[in-house]
């Protein structure tokens, strides 16, 4: 290949990601929302709250970790509308704010209902007026539990079903720091009521506060995440779920996962046509899934309903289709969007844009989308009902009626393709000098035939240098995935091309016959997993 320079990023000080603590602080996972504190803050004793809570702020000197504080746990369900009150939350001033409405639980349910009926998904809810004076919005997300084998994630106040129904939609911002806390309220003690929260696919750090799913939290407890997302991180389509290590098939199988936005630039083209295509009113959103029934069984789910009918497209308009595939115990399957009444064009791959929008048609399925999979497409469909159908069975429906077309289009200057603007950890690598050049070999039960320990790294990368893997996995069970970092396709075999059309960046992989560049830089630490 022939020599270049590598795009050089800045890396973001740690203490952006970890409240302030150095690289070797973590937080401790195994957290309790304790009583005491939950009984001072209902009754207004904020300043006894924050003085018991002191006590529970023990420094671990062996282990160099530091406790957060504990919140009110239940405090969200009895207080006024729009009242704010400041619990601490970390022993470093972090703070949350409670707003929950005083409307009566079952109007809360029948809200929910409608959304899952109409096909859509709630609206996470950020709020900015009491968070940390260095984070820009923070809010709570509960970890629920149906059944002994339903789980889910809701917006806490809610009365919302943890039967399978979908997780609340969640959109974050370029350029804005987060601070979310996730509260586990299963019932029971012990390790197996443990879990936590992996955001599939964002550029962050993956240490720390951040995305580090070696943290864990039991029931009762409560985990502070915090994410810094880089002003050039690329807009595009993501998903959360649970992560704990031993069960994350079970909890992500039983529901628990949801779907996760970054917002597009203003600035990402000046065509007017492509901007309204663009615009929230031409999107529409579908997850995905097979998750375990009422008898174990894995039934399909279209936004944690059956086979819904999503919001209703105007006939012959171009939308975008941003598409979330979850089903843990599968390899690749396929994606039909419409048959012969649509035309789709892919202009994204896991949260990435394609050099090239809209890439010329491939018709209307698209094969080895794996069970992490994202996908963008640009539909426009002829008036009637358009089935979709993932990995053989439906999972919902398109209702396209005559109306007045708005001019959205994905092409620029209605007949031209373009190319978006890639940001520097996601330039084009096929011409840069590759510093380490690697093969990964992937079993069930082992990497490069050890087996696996997360205490223990397989390698240690330069900072701001490129490799390059020759990845050789056992992939008809699960997909190959890196937390972090995307890798671009370097090279692949014929028969690869439909998997990982060439040159593409991926963040989860699905064929053994490929190999693949990324870029080790512009994060703190990465984890590398076969794990969802």
């Amino acid at each position: 290949m022939a020599e270049t320079s590598v795009v050089s990023t800045s890396l973001p000080a740690v203490g952006d990601y970890i409240l302030g603590s150095s690289d070797t602080e973590t937080v401790d996972s195994d957290v309790a929302c304790t009583a005491e504190i939950d009984q001072l803050a209902e009754s207004g004793n904020w300043a006894g709250a924050v003085a018991v809570a002191a006590r529970y702020d023990v420094k671990e000197a062996d282990e160099k970790l530091r406790r957060p504080l504990r919140r009110p746990r239940k405090m969200a369900l009895k207080l006024p509308w729009l009242m704010e009150r400041k619990v601490p939350m970390h022993s470093r001033g972090f703070v949350r704010t409670t707003r929950h409405a005083i409307t009566p639980a079952r109007f809360l349910l029948l809200v929910a209902l409608a959304h899952v009926v109409m096909g859509q998904m709630p609206q996470f809810q950020w709020g900015n007026s009491s968070c940390p004076s260095s984070y820009d919005y923070c809010a709570t997300l509960e970890f629920c539990s149906g059944t002994a084998t339903a789980y889910g994630f809701r917006i806490p106040g809610t009365t919302t079903s943890c039967n399978f129904r979908t997780a609340p939609l969640i959109r974050m911002v370029p350029g804005k720091k987060y601070a979310l806390t996730l509260s586990n309220s299963l019932a029971g003690t012990g390790d197996d009521t443990s879990t936590n929260l992996h955001t599939h696919g964002l550029h962050v750090s993956g240490d720390g506060n951040s995305d580090d799913t070696t943290r864990r939290v039991t029931a009762g407890g409560c985990l502070v995440y915090t994410y810094n997302i880089r002003a050039d991180h690329m807009g595009g389509t993501f998903w959360y779920h649970a992560h704990p290590h031993g069960r994350t098939n079970a909890q992500v199988r039983g529901g628990a996962m949801g779907m996760l936005i970054i917002e597009d630039p203003a600035n990402l083209t000046d065509d007017p046509g492509v901007n309204k295509w663009l615009r929230r009113s031409n999107e529409r959103l579908l997850l995905a899934s097979r998750v375990d029934g009422s008898t174990g069984t894995a039934v399909y789910r279209g936004n944690g309903a059956s086979t819904p009918m999503l919001q209703s497209l105007i006939a012959n308009e171009w939308y975008r289709l941003r598409v979330v595939t979850v089903y843990p115990d599968s390899g690749p399957g396929s994606l039909e969007v419409g048959g012969a009444g649509c035309e789709v064009r892919p202009v994204a791959y896991d949260g990435v844009w394609r050099t090239v929008i809209p890439h010329p048609a491939r018709g209307n399925v698209y094969t080895d989308l794996t069970g992490a999979s994202r996908i963008d497409l640009a539909i426009k469909c002829a008036p009637g009902i358009h089935r979709i159908i993932w990995f053989g069975g439906q999972v919902a429906s398109l209702n396209a009626t005559n109306g007045n077309t708005t001019g959205a289009t994905p092409y620029k200057n209605f007949n031209e393709t373009w190319s978006p603007p890639r940001p520097a950890y996601l330039q084009d690598l096929r011409q840069t000098t590759m510093n380490n050049s690697y093969e990964v070999r992937v079993s069930p039960t082992a990497i490069n035939d050890v087996s696996w320990n997360m205490d223990e790294a397989l390698t240690t990368m330069q900072y701001n240098t490129v490799q390059e893997w020759d990845i050789d996995a056992f992939l008809d069970v699960h997909n190959f995935h890196l937390h972090v970092y995307h890798m671009q396709v370097s090279q692949c075999d014929v028969r690869a091309h439909s998997s990982h059309p060439s040159f593409c960046f991926h963040e989860v992989i699905v064929t053994t016959t490929c190999r693949w560049c990324l870029l080790a830089a512009a994060v703190v630490t990465r984890r590398a997993s076969s794990t969802t």
